[in-house]
């Protein structure tokens, strides 16, 4: 992916030389080169650009975050006097990655409530859960189910908690909700009897798991059926 990364530069190099003067290209190569986790050239490319915007500056914290570099992640942010509501996913993200759950909390607490949109919850409830503090997960989310409507990713994220628990109770509990509150997104059902199957394979029953496992080939299955539906009609 580096290697097509470099010859993609290469390319701009030779059909864009007046590239740098175009803070859309700089940041979309920073984003490049984070997601292949050379933020060393991220970093450089962003020091050649001279007027940095809120784009250029979230490129970079992602490419830091991706690398699994929370702290310059944090870094970065805390040098940004007007973050969006792009930076807030971003920087709670990087700091979900590299287990910093309590400056991510204490990120969240200050984003003003205006700000708080379903990605940026559903990121927080991300790292509560990569931290195991479930908790603190199950009351966000009850904070934000208390004015929005459910969202699917919150609960498989839950779930994947439950699993690096081995808490088999919790997963066929959150499970059965998945498929329960959102019953005709086979996607998630699936992908949520998947995680069933692969927790019942880790304690051993593997008969149980073998079945679960045909249950969400078919669920996927439909799950493709409805989207042809959909874009075809």
């Amino acid at each position: 992916m580096l290697r097509r990364a470099r010859i993609l530069y290469k390319q701009i190099l030779y059909y864009f030389p007046s590239y740098k003067e175009d803070i859309r290209i700089m940041s979309a190569l920073i984003d490049m080169y984070g997601k292949c986790a050379d933020v060393i050239t991220a970093q450089e490319l962003f020091g050649t650009i001279e007027n940095k915007n809120i784009i250029s500056y979230n490129a970079l914290i992602n490419a830091y975050g991706l690398s699994g570099d929370g702290l310059k992640a944090l870094e970065i942010y805390n040098s940004i006097l007007t973050p969006d509501e792009q930076t807030y996913s971003i920087i709670l993200n990087a700091c979900s990655h590299s287990l910093l759950v309590n400056e991510a909390e204490q990120i969240f607490d200050l984003i003003p409530i205006k700000c708080r949109n379903v990605f940026i919850y559903a990121t927080m409830i991300h790292a509560f859960c990569r931290a195991l503090k479930i908790n603190q997960a199950l009351n966000l989310l009850s904070q934000y189910e208390q004015t929005n409507n459910k969202y699917p990713p919150m609960y498989i994220t839950l779930l994947s908690a439950y699993a690096r628990l081995q808490n088999i109770n919790k997963v066929i509990e959150i499970r059965d909700l998945i498929e329960k509150y959102f019953p005709n997104n086979f996607h998630y059902i699936s992908s949520a009897t998947k995680l069933l199957a692969n927790t019942h394979a880790f304690l051993g029953n593997m008969n149980e798991a073998r079945r679960l496992r045909t249950i969400a080939t078919e669920k996927n299955k439909l799950s493709g059926i409805s989207w042809t539906e959909t874009n075809d009609g």
